[in-house]
């Protein structure tokens, strides 16, 4: 039974041989040849899906990595925008701190000039 197995097995395997000999100019009905050339497919054809496992495996790194960046890089910019919304509050409180002392000091003023004023008609008036 085991030999029945194995020669149906060999006897699908001719097929294939065969037509991976023809791709490698391999003699009809030479096996090792045709062994060889089939192997040395299987070969490339993991070293290719090696590389691409490779490529895939850099190419989530890169990825990582630009999103790291790109997240530090807006950390940044959100720590800057803070900053320079604190400075403008602060020129802002000082902007209104100094109106309130031009209006403070106009009132004066404009008290000045009309207890001036006030004194001047009194003195016509006398």
């Amino acid at each position: 039974m085991k030999k029945i197995i194995v020669l149906v097995f060999a006897l699908a395997l001719v097929p294939a041989l065969v037509h991976a000999a023809e791709n490698c100019g391999c003699v009809a009905g030479d096996l090792v040849c045709a062994n060889n050339c089939a192997l040395n497919k299987v070969n490339t054809a993991k070293k290719n899906i090696q590389a691409d496992k490779q490529n895939v495996a850099n190419s989530i790194k890169a990825q990582k990595e630009a999103s790291k960046a790109k997240k530090e890089q807006a950390k940044k910019d959100a720590k800057a925008k803070k900053a320079e919304l604190k400075a403008k509050k602060a020129q802002a409180k000082k902007d209104i701190k100094t109106k309130k002392n031009e209006v403070k000091k106009s009132a004066k003023d404009t008290k000045k000039a009309l207890k001036a004023e006030k004194e001047a008609w009194q003195n016509l008036a006398k």
